[in-house]
């Protein structure tokens, strides 16, 4: 795991997925691995590491493979839309299929697969580990829409982006894919419907001019306009802040509204007698 801290020295997520502090021993064993086998910069990424991520699966021989970076995928977009920081993971070792002659010569990748990260180390407390745990049964409890998937896609993208103004384009395409129908008018659509959904009827004005400016931001980057690149670098994290909470809420619509398809919980954001504070829908999982 990049940039990952925990209290707590295990985490079980779910049978296939799970995190827990290397030993002294396994640190020892992969430093002596990426001397042997990689590069030096490599060898200073496996140095850094002090928690693992295992993930588990069956494949039987003569299927198809499973898709273990898309596993990878899904834990990393777990943690991030629980709380803010930065965290990745890299590929370091692979224990090989009994089938396969790398299981022979000591089942280890010869490279090193890493994903982007920056921003702040990602830290879990004790309580947070705990409310993680619940989060993540909550989350992937069933399918996600495609509504939804969508969006964590768009958000995975700008998270690992490391230019302001693409991490910006990346964000408000995932507020497109949640909050926008075909021959809706964009902006205004955007900022209607999102203040709703993330605040009451006091902090709305703040949010409205926010999501204006982001779209008003956007347009200008994605048309090679000229804009000012200190106002990306503002709104950079307001951006991701939001987009964050909206995604969550978003996902716990569609496990207590009924009807809950995309169309159906617009329409319920866009009825003014629907007073969304009063129903409290949204668990208080951890602050964001």
């Amino acid at each position: 795991m990049q940039n990952f801290e925990c209290e707590r020295k295990r985490l079980i997520l779910e049978p296939s997925i799970s995190i827990r502090a290397l030993s002294k021993r396994e640190k020892e064993h992969l430093l002596s691995r990426a001397l042997s086998s990689w590069s030096l910069e490599n060898t200073m990424e496996v140095a850094r590491h002090r928690f693992v991520a295992t993930i588990r699966f069956t494949w039987q021989k003569g299927h198809a493979q499973p898709d273990h970076r898309g596993m990878i995928e899904k834990l990393l977009t777990g943690l991030r839309l629980f709380k803010t920081g930065g965290v990745g993971a890299n590929v370091v070792y692979r224990r090989e299929l009994k089938w396969q002659p790398g299981h022979i010569v000591g089942g280890a990748e010869r490279h090193i697969w890493i994903l982007p990260v920056q921003g702040p180390v990602y830290t879990l407390t004790l309580r947070e580990a705990e409310s993680l745990l619940r989060f993540w049964k909550r989350v992937y409890q069933q399918p996600l829409s495609n509504s939804a998937q969508v969006a964590i896609r768009w958000f995975n993208h700008g998270y690992q982006d490391w230019i302001p103004e693409d991490r910006i384009v990346s964000f408000v395409t995932a507020f497109e894919s949640l909050f926008l129908r075909t021959g809706d008018l964009k902006k205004r659509s955007l900022v209607s419907r999102i203040p709703r959904l993330l605040t009451n009827a006091r902090g709305r004005g703040q949010v409205e001019r926010d999501i204006g400016d982001l779209w008003d931001l956007r347009s200008r980057v994605v048309h090679a306009e000229p804009y000012q690149a200190i106002d990306a670098t503002r709104l950079v994290g307001t951006a991701e802040y939001y987009l964050r909470e909206t995604i969550r809420r978003y996902i716990e619509l569609e496990r207590r509204l009924t009807p809950n398809t995309h169309r159906d919980i617009l329409r319920w954001l866009d009825d003014p007698n629907v007073d969304i504070e009063k129903q409290r829908l949204f668990p208080r999982w951890q602050a964001i």
